[in-house]
């Protein structure tokens, strides 16, 4: 069994890995080398990886049911702020550089589109769950 101070030693590494795409894609946006549609590219990279990390999030969370595996918990928090700034991310670009702050264009898509709503109640749900769940939440509720 894996003890959570052992594996405390792993989160920066666990941090590294999960930030370095952001990087990479923010210089290859920088040189020109995200394609043909670079906007169009970012977005779906960083909604992808948003998406990934709370589905391990909600992974490690049923994981960490079984005795063996509890210390998951204690990296479970980091990737779920980390889901909430990629699916900000995503966000952000989709307004800002997709659509240049046309909010009522915007407005429309989301209504329109039912990926975009799926995409904006992620944003609200990530927002609400990163904004509100701190450590000492967690300790009022017995996390």
């Amino acid at each position: 069994m894996i003890s959570t101070n052992s594996f405390r030693k792993f989160k920066p590494i666990i941090f590294l890995a999960i930030i370095a795409p952001s990087f990479v894609w923010s210089l290859q946006l920088i040189n020109g080398s995200l394609g043909v549609n670079p906007i169009e590219k970012l977005m779906d990279n960083l909604g992808e990886m948003g998406l990934r990390l709370i589905i391990a999030t909600l992974i490690i969370s049923s994981l960490s049911e079984f005795k063996k595996l509890r210390f998951l918990v204690d990296i479970r928090r980091m990737i779920g702020l980390f889901a909430f700034f990629y699916v900000a991310c995503h966000f952000l670009t989709y307004i800002a550089l997709d659509h240049f702050f046309d909010i009522s264009f915007i407005i429309k898509d989301i209504i329109k589109r039912p990926f975009i709503t799926f995409g904006f109640f992620k944003l609200c749900f990530t927002h609400s769950t990163g904004r509100y769940f701190s450590k000492k939440n967690a300790k009022k509720i017995r996390l």
